[in-house]
């Protein structure tokens, strides 16, 4: 995810004779900060942030103006910005107007949120960048229509939590927060199967997380679910005592296969062959 969030590209040189606009501060801020001189963006951004509150701009510019100060390393200013815009009435749905790959949403708070956990977790307060990630992921929710955009974040999102669990040695934790992610069709769940590696490495029953997996997936069960007026089938396994959805709103027309093709899912899957390589 890009964290600076642009305007669609404009013209940056201004005729002498012409009074530079706010969008013209703005393009020039983006390009100090893409050509990698946060301290000029700031001039730009904060030139928009004193002057030009109203203008349609501001939102982005506020923002930008934080994400140079965490890039410049003035990380107390950019605290200061982010734990403030978590308080604006900014639309975290504002458009970005990018390319087709492009993150099509600001998302201003969920990525102040992310940010703070960032700058919380780097300078080793713990307990703080767990509630601003916390924040990300239950209130200030990303916002993106592309569903596989949705299921890489959490990926994302679980590694994070994982990440601080492990740091402050709760390593039942990590591993709780990683399984629900570690089967999704989605996703590159690789990065869940590397630090839940890490955890079973250390283990003393690591030689039997096989078999014990093996049992779960023997012991698939369904779940139903409600949405949009309609009763779906979720296929699930229980592992160390965490539930892991295996397929989502499958069909109920034919449980036998959905439970068969359920288990080669997992055991096609990055986890069960990390887990048998232990």
């Amino acid at each position: 995810m890009k964290r600076l969030v642009l305007l669609p590209m404009l013209c940056v040189s201004v005729m002498i004779w012409a009074q530079k606009m706010p969008s013209d501060y703005f393009q020039e801020g983006a390009v100090m900060m893409e050509g990698g001189n946060p301290q000029k963006a700031i001039e730009s951004f904060k030139y928009i942030v004193d002057h030009h509150k109203s203008n349609d701009i501001y939102p982005k510019a506020y923002y930008n103006l934080g994400y140079c100060y965490y890039e410049n390393r003035q990380y107390d200013k950019a605290k200061v910005i982010f734990r403030d815009i978590l308080n604006q009435g900014f639309n975290e749905k504002d458009p970005l107007n990018g390319g087709l790959m492009d993150e099509p949403y600001a998302n201003y708070k969920h990525r102040s949120s992310r940010l703070l956990y960032q700058l919380y977790f780097d300078q080793e307060e713990y307990d703080s960048a767990l509630h601003y990630l916390a924040v990300a992921d239950t209130v200030h929710t990303y916002n993106h229509f592309c569903g596989n955009a949705h299921a890489q974040a959490s990926v994302h999102t679980a590694v994070n939590y994982a990440v601080i669990y492990e740091r402050m040695k709760d390593f039942d934790q990590a591993e709780a927060v990683l399984l629900p992610e570690v089967i999704n069709e989605f996703a590159n769940t690789q990065p869940i199967v590397e630090e839940l590696e890490k955890l079973y490495e250390v283990r003393d029953d690591r030689t039997s997380l096989k078999t014990q997996l093996d049992q779960a997936i023997d012991s698939i069960y369904t779940v139903e679910e409600k949405w949009n007026d309609r009763t779906y089938t979720n296929y699930c396994l229980n592992f160390h005592g965490t539930e892991i959805e295996v397929i989502s709103r499958g069909s109920d027309h034919d449980k036998d296969e959905a439970m068969k093709r359920a288990a080669t899912l997992v055991r096609e899957s990055g986890f069960y062959k990390m887990v048998e390589s232990l």
